[in-house]
């Protein structure tokens, strides 16, 4: 809504906020570059979530859900997501992902939603690999933040609990691919 709008837009010393609205006006939403493959991912990931949930099954839209989003816009939905998970496989459900969001997420919900997906082969088999790229991203994150940490202390204890977190992830993105 408008007010929440103003209320988290950075105002500049005259008044307007930095993108050139007023106090009244809503910020513009966050377009993905769909030419940068962390937005693509995001964005086709909420496509097979919003088009395809019984596709994609719960545990995996549970740990999806978990994600940082890069695009802002991107992330409001799936935190609207997130919020009505538990009845993904229930009809309604991009009624009630719609619901959640702000005004004026609307009509990217919509355009998600009804967004053309591939065609041809498995869409069971396109929704989980789309969204297991995801996850997979965010565990090679977990990683990296892991062996920076491990690089970082000298109590053995604590070394030993971040490898083991260590062997966990590589562990799950062997699962996710398959291997």
């Amino acid at each position: 809504d408008q007010r929440d709008a103003s209320r988290t837009a950075q105002h500049d010393p005259r008044g307007g906020a930095p993108d050139g609205t007023t106090a009244d006006q809503p910020r513009p939403l966050a377009q993905a570059d769909l030419a940068d493959p962390t937005q693509r991912t995001e964005r086709e990931s909420l496509m097979v979530l919003l088009q395809l949930p019984g596709e994609v099954g719960a545990d995996r839209a549970a740990r999806a859900v978990q994600v940082p989003f890069v695009n802002p816009t991107h992330a409001v939905v799936r935190d609207a997501i997130a919020s009505q998970l538990p009845t993904m496989t229930q009809p309604g459900w991009v009624d009630r992902v719609l619901a959640e969001v702000p005004q004026a997420y609307v009509p990217t919900v919509n355009a998600l939603a009804v967004a053309e997906l591939p065609q041809g082969g498995d869409p069971g088999r396109y929704a989980r690999s789309i969204v297991d790229g995801l996850i997979d991203r965010d565990l090679l994150r977990e990683k990296a933040e892991l062996t920076s940490r491990l690089g970082r202390t000298e109590d053995p204890e604590l070394r030993r609990q971040i490898s083991l977190a260590m062997v966990a992830i590589e562990t799950e993105r062997r699962r996710l691919r398959g291997e």
